[in-house]
């Protein structure tokens, strides 16, 4: 899989390596490289029969990426670049951890609510000009209404 990904404006390419092809991942299942724009993640195939016997490894490698972009948006935002050691909040594993585990829950609630910026249900640019249009011209009468109550009311 070499895959390119656009985070904040810097491209990345997602790989797929053995660790015959990456001897990194004999310690980690992946890592994201910020000086070489690359984000890695451990082939499936090298699990094979693992000591955690998973049936399904491709939802766990799915967590290991989204593990890695977390990293990415987090150097890429400068959010890391003044964490000077490896246990503070930028770099805290299982901080990372949480967010990659827990962001597909969090995007689900904020679909089934239609609170995603980038929902499925996408609006248009003239729909949202419209609504804008509508809620402008709304608070312009709702403001209408407050001065002339006011005045009612001296």
């Amino acid at each position: 899989m070499n895959k390119v990904i656009n985070i904040l404006g810097t491209d990345y390419v997602i790989k797929s390596k053995t660790k015959k092809e990456d001897k990194r991942l004999e310690e980690i299942d992946g890592y994201a490289d910020f000086t070489t724009k690359e984000i890695v993640v451990e082939a499936k195939e090298d699990f094979g029969k693992d000591i955690f016997h998973w049936t399904k490894i491709e939802v766990y490698l799915e967590e290991v990426l989204r593990h890695e972009i977390i990293h990415v948006f987090l150097h890429e935002s400068g959010l890391d670049s003044s964490t000077h050691r490896p246990d503070c909040w930028a770099r805290n594993e299982e901080m990372i951890d949480w967010i990659a585990i827990q962001s597909p829950k969090i995007f689900k609630i904020f679909k089934e609510l239609n609170i995603m910026e980038d929902s499925d249900e996408k609006i248009t640019l003239e729909e949202k000009t419209k609504r804008n249009k509508k809620q402008k011209h709304r608070y312009r009468r709702n403001s209408r209404q407050r001065k002339n109550n006011k005045k009612k009311n001296m």
